[in-house]
């Protein structure tokens, strides 16, 4: 056995109460005799002493003693049982910890997470754990499957320290309802025959309990536990009086026998001590044994009962699972009396509480919002005055769920504390009996269909200003079987709808409406909205369900009930389209940046209109997107439109543009809408926009000229020496130590001539326009005008055409010469040395056959788009660069006007010359340079599907 020393911080007691011991030796400087607590006359609570360290931190808070397994636990809590005993059973998940999961440095608070409920202290601020890991233990609690471990220790009520909880060795056995199973043991009797351990010593002050009680504590609690207590072997006399003065002398009580739970301490003459739990049986006890919920047909919809095993195990029966608000429960409760031992009860009247929980808290704990306790209680049928001992009270009442109430319910009844108190009832843990239901759903919906009634009750979509309409909604019932309204009934109210309407305009009207009859289980009702005027052709209706029948429990699901919308309107729609300008592409010198251009915009406006009205509309000209979208007002007019009729309309604008591409569009009826529009589609407003793009192109300022003879081909030769150097190492010694270096034998030869050459060439224009894709029979289009007849490429005006440009540039400049080697410290070299990479040009320039406005050649510098090969023989392909194309898409195409005349256009394309090779000797060489032409063939575009090429 080891010494240990106790510090005690601790202000919850565990005791087990059993026919067993397992101990600790604790040297004596715990606490003693009451000077840490202020105990109550009858010994079921106390309070920490003030100035204690306790005190500090509980200040006046009572704990009160409570039976937390029968005929086991005793624990000290601050919840009063009596008052509140249902409370008990949750409070203690806030002493457990999970002993699965691992704490601070990985570690489990008790080594082997398999094991749990381990003896030991903790600081009651720190939760420093401070257990010598002797045992533990399973709980169960309340079906959870996790290994709690216990944390704290704690005193009796009076004060004196006890090195509680014992658990078992590692070795005992446990299971569900039986928590503990002690495996080895030792009683004081077995100690008392120990040669180790010849006799105790009190070492303890003077007791705190009379001699003549503590010889009833022995007579009637500890002796009737076991025979060896008063063996005449072991305490030297056959006298009871006699073994009670033998454990007197020997042995320290400290706690009161006769609230519940015997604990003895017996000190060692080597300074330890051992503490034992003695069973105190036969304790008062009431149980609810059954707890019954019926319908008004009899049916038992759910019941609870307890067995007669020792923890009381509930069990409960549901025959259904939901319940009706408004729906009057028949109850039914059992409490039991039990025996041993033969205490009939003494607290009066036999009363029962009975308490509920509504929606959410349903699911908590102790949290009631309807109750009736002690004198609201329900009286027992068959044993109004006392409960005799082993017999049964009855208790029968009715209860309303009341209407309001929504998605759960929970119906419990429990004993009242007054039995507690009187000391007829032990064990609070068999105290309830309960029952949860769900509750069944009440709702009503807005249907997604309103309609619109003119003079005559007549349904119609459309609307004349200064009519008289009516909207109606619908409520539906697709849930729950309540009707909903009842004349007089202020707790039953009608279907009502709360309704804004407009005519988007100059009315608008906002209230609530209510149904005139009741709406039955998947029934409908409807609800009218008379007088309604609108000053404009169209009537916007919204609806959402009035809380006023949420408010009543008729309508728990809200998510069905608005808001709903509908719109009736006679058509009214203002539309733009066709908006061309012209010019559409504007050419500029290198030099321009930016400038005014005269623009005219054509376009064609459009009123459609029901109500053949007339219109004097705004129309916008931006700069760069709408005005919503951020873009310019340019200029703007008003201009009228007759009712459903199209207009074609010129506006000529001086407006500025830099090179590039820029956006401008017409808008008609912008916001604020002056006329509100109205279409099926419900999107009117989709073709008050029509945009298109205006391009500037820069011109690239100088353009390549291609002189008469131009070459695109080098060719020469070259005589190159090869000098030979053939190493061979020498090696000589110092004091300082070998070294070695390189001597080498030369010679030189020459080498064969070598022939070079070089090749710089516009291999393939390719033209592709729609008309080459209508030809290619299924082809791509791309038609190669270096090999085409007369080199031309057809397309019609008003189309437009794509280049795709290639170059090659070849050359043996590298591959065909002699190179330098090397090996070790030997080495050829030759003379001369030729480049090992050559740059041909990425760029070249197409001429086309217009001028810019300043009349200046147009032309296009386009860089390389992509290149394949190696550098002596790398072929670039070139294409014209992406632009907005009249606002609809970006594409690498140059478009031809649709005035254009029928005829061949010249094009040049020239690439830039160069030097080539520097290695070319004896020189000078020409430069490289390809220059190619070849004709755009225009033909007959204005005169077929010309405005259909321009709309695609």
């Amino acid at each position: 056995m080891k010494k240990k020393t106790i510090v005690i911080f601790f202000m919850i007691l565990f005791t087990i109460v059993g026919s067993s011991f397992l101990y600790t030796q604790n040297k004596a400087n715990g606490l003693t005799q009451g000077t840490k607590t202020i105990p109550s006359p009858d010994g079921l609570s106390f309070t920490f002493r003030p100035g204690t360290d306790e005190y500090n931190t509980w200040g006046n808070t009572t704990f009160y003693r409570i039976n937390y397994l029968n005929q086991g636990f005793y624990v000290y809590l601050p919840v009063d049982p009596a008052t509140d005993p249902s409370a008990v059973q949750y409070f203690n998940f806030g002493k457990l910890a999970n002993n699965l999961i691992t704490h601070a440095g990985g570690v489990y608070t008790v080594p082997g997470h398999d094991g749990n409920l381990s003896q030991g202290m903790a600081d009651i601020n720190s939760c420093y754990y401070e257990g010598n890991n002797s045992g533990h233990m399973k709980v169960w609690e309340n079906n959870k499957t996790n290994l709690w471990e216990w944390r704290y220790l704690g005193y009796n009520y009076d004060g004196t320290a006890l090195n509680n909880p014992y658990y078992p060795c590692d070795s005992g056995s446990y299971s569900k309802g039986a928590p503990w199973d002690w495996v080895a043991y030792q009683e004081p009797y077995t100690l008392m025959v120990d040669p180790t351990h010849t006799a105790f010593t009190k070492n303890d002050p003077p007791p705190l309990f009379k001699e003549s009680q503590i010889a009833i504590w022995f007579k009637t609690y500890v002796f009737p536990s076991d025979p060896h207590w008063t063996d005449p072997s072991i305490v030297g006399s056959s006298s009871v009086d006699d073994a009670v003065k033998f454990w007197s002398d020997r042995l320290y009580f400290t706690s009161n026998a006769s609230v519940g739970y015997v604990t003895l301490k017996g000190w060692f003459p080597n300074g330890s001590y051992i503490t034992w739990d003695v069973p105190r049986t036969n304790i008062p006890n009431l149980r609810v044994t059954d707890y019954k919920v019926k319908d008004d047909s009899g049916k038992v919809l759910a019941e609870e009962t307890r067995g007669d095993d020792q923890e009381g195990t509930p069990k409960w029966t549901y025959n259904d699972t939901t319940v009706s608000k408004g729906q009057t429960l028949h109850i039914e409760a059992t409490i039991k009396n039990e025996t041993p031992p033969n205490h009939p009860t003494t607290a009066t009247p036999v009363t029962i509480d009975h308490m509920y929980a509504f929606g959410a808290n349903a699911q908590l704990a102790d949290t009631w919002d309807d109750s009736y306790k002690d004198t609201s209680g329900v009286v027992s049928d068959d044993q109004p005055t006392q409960i005799p001992a082993g017999g049964t009270a009855h208790f029968k009442w009715d209860y309303t769920v009341p209407p309001t109430v929504s998605q759960h319910i929970k119906l419990q009844a429990q004993i009242p504390g007054k039995f507690y108190k009187a000391l007829d009832n032990d064990y609070v843990g068999d105290d309830t009996g309960y029952a949860t239901f769900d509750i069944a759903q009440e709702d009503i919906a807005l249907s997604d269909t309103i309609q619109l009634l003119d003079h005559t009750g007549t349904t119609t979509n459309k609307v004349a200003p200064g009519q008289s309409y009516t909207i109606r909604y619908f409520v539906n019932k697709p849930k729950g079987n309540t009707p909903v309204g009842e004349a007089g009934n202020p707790n039953n109210p009608y279907a009502t709808v709360d309704y804004q309407i407009t005519d988007k305009g100059y009315m608008t009207m906002q209230g609530t409406a209510s149904a005139k009859t009741t709406l039955m289980p998947n029934g409908q009702v409807a609800i009218d909205v008379p007088y309604v005027m609108p000053q404009t052709a169209l009537i916007h209706a919204c609806g959402l369900i009035d809380s006023v029948n949420a408010q009543a429990g008729q309508d728990d699901d809200l998510t069905n009930d608005g808001w709903k919308c509908a719109d009736f309107a006679s058509e009214v729609n203002l539309a733009v389209n066709n908006l061309v300008a012209s010019p559409q592409s504007i050419n500029v010198p290198s030099t321009y940046s930016s400038g005014s251009q005269t623009v005219d915009f054509t376009f064609d406006l459009t009123n459609t209109d029901s109500t053949n009205v007339g219109k004097n509309v705004w129309v916008y000209l931006t700069q760069g997107g709408t005005v919503a979208q951020g873009g310019t007002i340019v200029d703007k007019q008003q201009v009228y439109i007759p009712p459903n009729a199209n207009i074609s309309v010129s506006w000529p604008e001086n407006v500025n543009l830099s090179v590039g591409s820029t956006k401008f569009s017409i808008e008609v009826n912008p916001p604020p809408r002056e006329w509100y529009e109205f279409t099926a589609d419900n999107n009117p407003f989709k073709d008050n926009v029509d945009t298109t793009t205006i391009n500037v192109v820069r011109n690239s300022g100088t353009t390549l000229q291609c002189p008469l003879g131009k070459h695109t081909n080098n060719s020469w030769t070259t005589q190159f020496q090869i000098y030979h150097y053939r190493a061979h190492l020498m090696c000589y010694s110092t004091k300082f130590g070998t070294f070695c270096f390189c001597a080498y034998d030369n010679s030189w030869y020459t080498y064969p001539t070598v022939s070079f050459y070089e090749n710089w060439n516009i291999t393939h224009i390719f033209f592709r326009s729609k008309l080459t894709t209508d030809l290619s029979g299924g082809g791509d289009g791309w038609v190669d005008v270096l090999t085409a007849p007369g080199r031309e490429g057809k397309i019609k005006a008003g189309y437009g055409f794509e280049l795709k440009i290639q170059t090659n540039y070849n050359t043996n400049n590298y591959s065909s010469a002699p190179h330098s080697q090397y090996w070790g410290c030997s080495f050829d070299s030759v003379y001369p040395s030729v480049a090992s990479y050559i740059s041909s040009p990425n760029w070249l320039q197409v001429i086309m056959p217009y001028n810019d406005t300043y009349g200046n050649p147009v032309a296009y510098n386009l860089s390389t788009m992509s290149a394949s090969g190696s550098w002596d023989n790398m072929t670039n392909t070139y294409q014209l660069p992406y632009r907005n194309a009249f606002g609809l898409a970006t594409v690498p195409e140059i478009f031809v006007s649709e005035t254009t005349r029928d005829g061949d256009y010249l094009v040049q394309v020239n690439t830039p010359s160069f030097y080539g090779s520097p290695d070319k000797h004896p020189g000078p060489y020409s430069n490289l340079q390809d220059c190619q032409n070849f004709y755009i063939k225009v033909t007959g575009g204005m005169y077929d599907d010309l405005k259909t090429q321009l709309i695609q």
